[in-house]
């Protein structure tokens, strides 16, 4: 929900948080937006691997996303890339990152340690680039649909993940 609202919203909070002169990196932000997803499966599964004890799987995945990132930078840097492409080689790092750690925990410690937070992480990367995509055309009805379809459906499986606890307890 945070990145949805800073990808299509992201001129107004940029005015509202600093001033009109920051406007003009409101296409960075919604880029940056974009790596709250991988950030976040990241976070989980690097958590997870320091309660394990597995140091050394957090420090070779941590040192591969760094690397990979900053051979996207120095390509970005080489070919005098707009500052936008930097925050595409931010946001495509953490979601490798994210996916990294989501493909190791797999493997390492099996498909039960995976639960669906992977899949609903793919899930929120696709509807996440789908609404920049959709931001970009500047349409407010086709944003407007596109935030109700995503919102909907988020309140959707939410009720649908709280039913089926309450079920299990019955059950």
């Amino acid at each position: 929900a945070a990145a949805l609202t800073l990808i299509f919203g992201s001129r107004l909070v940029l005015w509202a948080l600093f001033s009109s002169e920051f406007v003009a990196g409101a296409e960075v932000l919604a880029v940056l937006s974009v790596s709250l997803v991988g950030l976040s499966l990241g976070w989980c599964y690097n958590t997870f691997l320091i309660h394990q004890g597995d140091y050394a799987t957090v420090v070779a995945l941590d040192l591969f996303s760094i690397v990979f990132m900053t051979c996207l930078f120095w390509a970005g840097i080489i070919l005098d890339a707009p500052l936008v492409y930097l925050a595409w080689a931010y946001s495509m790092s953490y979601a490798l990152c994210g996916a990294l750690y989501a493909f190791t925990v797999w493997r390492k410690y099996g498909v039960e340690f995976l639960h669906s937070a992977a899949a609903l992480a793919a899930v929120a990367f696709v509807v996440l680039i789908a609404a920049y995509v959709i931001a970009r055309f500047e349409s407010n009805y086709l944003s407007a649909a596109f935030l109700t379809l995503s919102f909907a459906s988020g309140a959707w499986w939410l009720r649908r993940q709280l039913a089926a606890k309450r079920l299990g307890a019955w059950l």
